[in-house]
C-alpha cells in the first residue's frame, strides 16, 4: 500500500473516532475493533486522484446521512486511469488479506468482503494531466486483472464515474467501457454500475456521494431491492425538487414539494349491485394505500376517478360523489380519506363523467355520447361538477379538486374537434367546444367562495387538442383560461422524452404524438402564466424532474405508475436514497399490461401484501398468466367482485 502511495482514514459512524492510518501501519485491527459494533467506515484514497479534497470533510458529508449503525463498507476514491491500471487488483488483495471486514451477528468478523462503493474521477481532476487514455494498452490490463484476482466476489458495491468538463465525449466513453468491463468481472452482482457525473463541483460529488451510500446501504437492509434495477440518472441538485409551489389563487396553500402523486383508477372502493347508497365509498383497504402514498413523500396527492354520477362509472369500485347517493355516511367516509394526508401533504379529488367510456354493467344501461346528449344534459354535467367540488370542500381535510378534460370521457370528447360533432354552442371551434370548462370552473368557484382555501386544478391531455390544431385559437384559449381563478393544470399525453427531442418508439403515430406533446406542452406554458403547471408522462428519475423544472416546462412533476410500485419513492429521491424509479420490463407500448399491473400493485399495497416487482421477469411472466386468467372471467351482474378491476395476484402464488 506504501508503495501506492496509498493512506486510509478510518472514522466511526458517529462521526467522532477518527483516525489516519498509513498503508502498513499495524494498528489497524486495534482502531477497528475501537469501533465496536457501531460498524464504520472505511475510506481509502489514492495519491494524486482528488488530492485538494480534504478526507476528514469528505467524511463528514458521508456520515451525516446515517441515523444507524451499519454495516461497514469500503469507499475508494481515485482516478479512471488508476483504476484499471492497478486499483481493482489492489482492492482485492488488500481488502481480501487483511481488510475484509463485516459486522456479523453483532461481531466483527475478517471472513466477508466488504460491500465496495468506488469513485472514479477522470484524470481530468487531478492538478497533472495524464496522457491519452487511448493510447495505453489497456486490453492488456484487462485480460491480467481477469487472470490475476482469485480472491472471493464482493458482495455488492458501486461505482461513479466523474467527468471534467473538459474531457471529451471520446474519452469519457473509452473510460467508460473498460471500467464497466472489469467491473462487471469483478463484482458480478454490483448495486450500480458506471453512473456518469458531469461536474467540476467538488461539493456535488460530496452529494452524490450520499445518495450512492445510502442506496448501497438500503439495499444491505433489504437485499430484495436492486439499485440496478431503476432508471439511470445524472446527480443533479435536489434542492430544486425539495422548493415547495404556491398557488394563485388558493393563496393559503402551499406544496411543501414539487412532487405530485398523479391520479390513478384504484377501483377498490365499496359496491353494491342492489343499494347505489353502498357503492363508491372509501374503504379500509382504500385508506390504507392513501396512508401509504402519504407517507412516501408527495407534496400532493390526486385520488383516482371519483365519478360524479352513480350510474356513469369508469370502473367498478370507483369512488362516486353524486346528488343522488348523498348521506351522512359518505361524508365521513370521505373525511377518513382525508384524513390519510399527514405531514402538510395536500389532498385533491378528481372528479370525472366517463362518457363514452363508461362500464356497462347495468341492465338496459347505454353509454352516453356527448354528440348525442342534450344541451340539458351538458348543464347537468356542469352542476354535477360543481355538486363534487362542493361535497369535497364539505369533507374536513381535502384541499381541492381537479377536473379531468382527458382522453374521450366526457369533457375530453366534447374539447376535441375529431370527437365533437355537435352543432350547437358547444361544438364547432375550440372556443365553443371548451366553453363548458370555463363554467364549470366559475360556478366551482362561485359555490365555494373561499378561493384562498381551496384549489382548483385541471388535467389537460395533448390528444384532445392535436385534430385540427390551430396554434392561435389554441392560444386564444389558454390566454382565457390564464384569466379564470384556476390554480394549476396538469399536462399529460406524452413522454417527457419527447419535449427533449428524444426518438420515442417505432410507429408513426406514436412518434406524431410524442412531437406534438412538445408543442402542447410550449403552447401552454407560453401562454398560461398565470397558472401552475405540472408535467405527468416519462418522468422516472430526479435528472428528468430537475431538467423539466430548471428549463421552464413545468413548475412541478407528477407521477403515477411508479408510485404504485413504490409508493415511496418521492420521499426517497427528496432524501437523495435515490435517484430514480425502478424501471419496469413491460414493453413501453405494451399499455393494458402496464395499467393492469400498476392496478395490481395499488391492491397489494391496500392489503399490505408483497408488492409486484416488475423487474423480476419470474414474477412478470406469473402475473401475465393472472391477467389473462382474469381478463376471462364474466364481467356482468351479480359476478363476484374479484371478477372486476385488475387481478387480483399474490406474489406467494408464483
Amino acid at each position: 500500500m506504501a508503495l501506492l502511495g496509498c493512506g486510509e482514514l478510518m472514522i466511526g459512524t458517529d462521526g467522532k473516532t477518527a483516525s489516519c492510518i498509513d498503508g502498513e501501519n499495524d494498528e489497524i485491527d486495534e482502531i477497528m475493533a475501537d469501533q465496536g459494533n457501531q460498524g464504520k467506515l472505511h475510506l481509502m484514497m489514492l495519491a494524486g486522484a482528488l488530492d485538494h479534497l480534504c478526507p476528514l470533510v469528505l467524511t463528514e458529508h458521508v456520515l451525516a446521512i446515517y441515523g444507524a449503525p451499519l454495516v461497514g463498507f469500503s469507499l475508494i476514491i481515485t482516478s479512471a486511469d488508476r483504476f484499471v491500471a492497478v486499483m481493482w487488483p489492489f482492492i482485492y488483495r488488500t481488502l481480501d488479506e487483511r481488510y475484509a471486514w463485516k459486522v456479523i451477528g453483532g461481531e466483527l468478523r475478517q471472513d466477508v468482503m466488504p460491500p465496495l462503493i468506488c469513485i472514479i474521477a477522470s484524470s481530468d481532476i487531478r492538478k497533472r494531466r495524464a496522457p491519452p487514455f487511448s493510447e495505453r494498452p489497456v486490453y492488456s490490463v484487462r485480460e491480467w486483472a481477469f487472470n490475476t484476482v482469485p480472491y472471493e466476489e464482493s458482495d455488492s458495491g458501486a461505482v461513479i464515474m466523474v467527468k471534467h468538463h473538459s474531457l471529451t465525449e471520446g474519452e469519457l466513453e473509452t473510460r467508460y467501457a473498460i471500467v464497466t468491463s472489469i467491473t462487471m468481472m469483478m463484482v458480478p452482482n454490483i448495486l450500480r454500475l458506471c453512473d456518469v457525473i458531469h461536474t467540476d463541483d467538488v461539493p456535488n460529488l460530496l452529494l452524490q456521494l450520499r445518495c450512492v451510500a445510502n442506496t448501497v446501504i438500503l439495499a444491505i437492509r433489504h437485499p430484495e431491492i436492486r439499485a440496478y434495477e431503476s432508471y439511470a440518472s445524472k446527480y443533479v441538485p435536489i434542492e430544486l425538487l425539495q422548493q415547495p409551489i404556491d398557488f394563485p389563487v388558493a393563496t393559503n396553500l402551499r406544496a411543501i414539494n414539487k412532487i405530485m402523486k398523479a391520479p390513478m383508477s384504484e377501483m377498490l372502493a365499496t359496491f353494491s349491485w342492489s343499494d347505489s347508497l353502498k357503492s363508491g365509498l372509501p374503504n379500509e383497504q382504500l385508506l390504507n394505500l392513501y396512508r401509504n402514498w402519504s407517507d412516501g413523500g408527495s407534496a400532493v396527492i390526486v385520488t383516482g376517478s371519483i365519478a360524479i354520477s352513480h350510474k356513469d362509472l369508469e370502473g367498478v369500485g370507483n369512488l362516486i360523489i353524486a346528488k343522488e347517493v348523498e348521506s351522512e355516511e359518505r361524508k365521513i367516509q370521505f373525511e377518513k380519506l382525508a384524513a390519510t394526508s399527514t405531514n402538510g401533504t395536500l389532498i385533491i379529488g378528481q372528479i370525472i363523467h366517463p362518457g363514452r367510456r363508461a362500464v356497462e354493467i347495468f341492465d338496459n344501461y347505454k353509454t352516453p355520447d356527448m354528440n348525442l346528449v342534450s344541451v340539458d344534459y351538458l348543464k347537468d354535467l356542469v352542476q354535477r361538477h360543481v355538486y363534487a367540488a362542493q361535497f369535497l370542500k364539505s369533507c374536513v381535510g381535502f384541499n381541492g379538486v381537479e377536473i379531468n378534460v382527458s382522453m374521450d370521457f366526457a369533457l375530453g370528447q366534447l374539447v376535441t374537434a375529431s370527437g365533437n360533432s355537435r352543432e350547437d354552442e358547444y361544438g364547432g371551434s375550440l372556443m365553443n367546444r371548451t366553453e363548458i370548462l370555463f363554467e364549470i370552473i366559475k360556478r366551482i368557484r362561485k359555490a365555494i367562495n373561499d378561493d384562498k382555501n381551496f384549489i382548483v386544478g385541471m388535467k389537460m391531455m395533448s390528444i384532445n387538442y392535436e385534430p385540427e390544431y390551430d396554434e392561435k385559437e389554441f392560444a386564444d384559449f389558454c390566454k382565457r383560461l390564464n384569466e379564470t381563478k384556476l390554480d394549476y393544470v396538469t399536462l399529460a399525453g406524452g413522454d417527457y422524452n419527447s419535449i427533449k427531442n428524444v426518438e420515442y418508439g417505432e410507429r408513426e403515430s406514436t412518434r406524431r404524438r410524442q412531437a406534438f406533446f412538445r408543442t402542447f406542452v410550449t403552447a401552454v406554458r407560453t401562454n398560461l402564466k398565470n397558472v401552475r403547471a405540472y408535467i405527468c408522462g416519462g418522468l422516472r428519475n430526479a435528472e428528468q424532474m430537475y431538467e423539466a423544472i430548471n428549463e421552464g416546462w413545468c413548475d412541478g412533476v407528477a407521477m403515477a405508475k411508479p408510485l404504485a410500485a413504490e409508493p415511496d419513492l418521492p420521499g426517497r429521491i427528496l432524501n437523495q436514497e435515490v435517484t430514480a424509479a425502478k424501471t419496469t420490463l413491460i414493453e413501453p407500448f405494451d399499455y393494458g399490461t402496464a395499467k393492469n399491473a400498476a392496478g395490481t400493485q395499488m391492491w397489494q399495497i391496500a392489503c399490505n401484501k408483497s408488492i409486484l416487482d416488475l423487474t423480476n421477469a419470474d414474477q412478470l411472466n406469473a402475473f401475465r398468466v393472472s391477467l389473462k386468467e382474469h381478463e376471462a372471467k364474466t364481467k356482468t351482474r351479480d359476478m363476484p367482485m374479484e371478477n372486476f378491476g385488475y387481478p387480483k395476484f399474490e406474489i406467494l402464488t408464483i
